[in-house]
């Protein structure tokens, strides 16, 4: 840190302005508070880490600058998670109730991105535990995604917040949990009294709608998991509980940015139909996860509400043969058709459209179609034809690609 500083003091003396912003509107003190993730574990005990931090402070840079993001040098600390930065910054009086552009507080922030001892720092200086965000999320929903459960434990004994406390669109911290593919976190939840048929507003999306769908877990890996559809069902969620087929989406968001870009209807967007569980776990690739809905009660049969799509359908159609023959072996019928008169094997042929001759080679040797037709039967033109029919009563015109 010292060789940074001096680097800075040098840089100065030779005429470089420490109030500059670049493109972003940042300055150098929002870079300042946000290095320590990089260099403060090869920092000798001796050196002051803070000692940049303390010049810039000291040369009258403002501490409460906002960058073209809507957030200050305090913000920038909380996310690095830089305690000894959060406190000069403090200690400078930096303002503790700026807002970013999503009403969210920097608690919500330290809610998320830091350890307890910031979040109970900045209680300390005066920070609303209890503030909402623009939507009404709270810093007990942040914890919960973040898989922070010391931070949850800690808001909980000291707020009026509850474990099923509503925020955004009617997510609960259980909702949260679940959608970063938290589950400890989840587990936690529902020990402690957790409800996992609340549903969204709109859209009436459980928690196990998430679960069953989801691409996260709490490595950040993909890989076969049906460990939080399982403790949600032990703990009383409807397998059977339809819901909007929003749900099914899987977004990359956080926060207020998840809600953003995943509730925000479009002008003139058409109703979404009613799927179930098992459906959102057909779409996820992951067999286990039906086989823990099948255990507990799902309809390996169930239908979409408009477009009358099975889970086998929804299989065939964006996860694969393995997901197919999975779903067969557990009593699908591969002879069911939806509205638009597709069966499995259109579904199937038409996502495996650059290797058709795979997907009909699936077909035959599950015997699935005669092998003496299954060329005529599935030709592309007619498959085509077949989903383009399929596709128009779901309003998409573009099914080539």
């Amino acid at each position: 840190m010292s060789g940074s500083l001096e680097c800075v003091q040098m840089l100065v003396r030779e005429g470089a302005n420490i109030h500059d912003v670049n493109r972003h509107a940042k300055t150098p003190l929002h870079f300042a508070v946000g290095e320590r993730s990089v260099w403060a574990g090869e920092q000798r005990a001796e050196e002051d880490e803070t000692a940049l931090l303390k010049y810039f402070i000291a040369a009258g840079v403002d501490v409460n600058v906002f960058s073209s993001s809507g957030t200050s040098p305090l913000w920038y600390a909380v996310q690095s998670d830089n305690l000894p930065a959060i406190r000069e910054l403090l200690a400078a009086s930096a303002d503790i109730q700026l807002r970013n552009l999503y009403g969210e507080t920097v608690l919500h922030e330290a809610a998320y991105h830091s350890c307890l001892a910031v979040v109970q720092v900045l209680v300390q200086a005066g920070t609303d535990l209890h503030a909402r965000s623009k939507t009404n999320a709270s810093v007990l929903h942040r914890a919960a995604e973040a898989g922070r459960v010391d931070t949850l434990q800690w808001i909980l004994d000291h707020s009026r917040l509850t474990v099923n406390e509503t925020g955004s669109h009617g997510w609960t911290p259980l909702h949260h949990a679940v959608f970063a593919g938290q589950a400890t976190m989840a587990k936690f939840l529902l020990e402690h009294g957790a409800d996992p048929t609340i549903g969204s507003s709109p859209g009436g999306h459980a928690a196990l709608h998430y679960a069953a769908r989801s691409e996260r877990n709490e490595t950040g890996e993909w890989k076969e998991d049906s460990t939080l559809v399982r403790y949600l069902v032990q703990y009383g969620a409807d397998v059977n509980a339809p819901a909007d087929a929003g749900c099914c989406s899987s977004g990359g968001e956080t926060g207020e940015y998840l809600h953003e870009w995943f509730f925000d209807a479009q002008p003139d967007e058409p109703p979404e139909e009613l799927v179930y569980p098992i459906h959102c776990a057909a779409s996820s690739g992951m067999p286990s996860r039906v086989e823990a809905l099948l255990e507990a009660g799902a309809d390996i049969q169930a239908r979409t509400s408009i477009y009358g799509s099975t889970p086998l359908h929804l299989a065939a159609r964006t996860s694969g043969p393995e997901m197919v023959r999975f779903l067969l072996r557990n009593g699908a019928d591969p002879e069911a058709t939806d509205t638009a008169g597709c069966k499995m094997a259109h579904h199937l042929v038409f996502a495996m459209r650059r290797t058709p001759r795979k997907a009909m080679e699936f077909l035959v040797e599950n015997q699935l179609w005669d092998a003496s037709t299954v060329e005529e039967d599935l030709e592309m033109i007619k498959v085509y034809e077949q989903m383009a029919k399929c596709l128009r009563t779901r309003n998409f015109t573009n099914i080539v690609g």
